[in-house]
């Protein structure tokens, strides 16, 4: 009897120990994982971080080249203006030269034969200064 007392004994200890060795096997595989959920936590902040980083990068440079769309677009409306202008003027000078060759030219040409020196009909001359005028 004491033999098998002793193997009962040995046999529950043998349990023990193979239920220790599960225990603690489990607690190392939650530690394990605890480690893995630790680590994947970390890799997912520095990402977090390094998308919001990139993020707010982008944004800056949204509104950098949003503030340089308005500046070429108030230049253009500039030049548009200043366009504006000089065509308004080249149109203006046209009419002119345009009037001045329809009336002008004729009334210069009369002018210039009234005060262009005529010894027969007894006219005073003109300074030469004034006749460069009409050249």
């Amino acid at each position: 009897m004491e033999c098998r007392r002793l193997l009962w004994a040995n046999k529950d200890a043998e349990k023990e120990k193979q239920l220790e060795v599960q225990r603690l096997q489990g607690i190392i595989y939650i530690a394990d994982l605890e480690n893995k959920l630790d680590n994947q936590t970390d890799e997912h902040a520095r990402s977090t971080v390094a998308l919001d980083l990139e993020l707010e990068a982008l944004r800056q440079l949204e509104e950098k080249m949003r503030l340089e769309i308005v500046q070429i677009k108030e230049t253009t409306d500039r030049y548009k203006k200043e366009l504006t202008v000089a065509m308004e003027r080249e149109s203006s000078l046209e009419q002119s030269r345009h009037n001045w060759k329809l009336t002008g030219s004729d009334d210069v040409r009369t002018l210039k034969e009234r005060c262009t020196p005529s010894r027969s009909k007894g006219l005073p001359a003109l300074r030469s200064k004034e006749m460069s005028l009409w050249r």
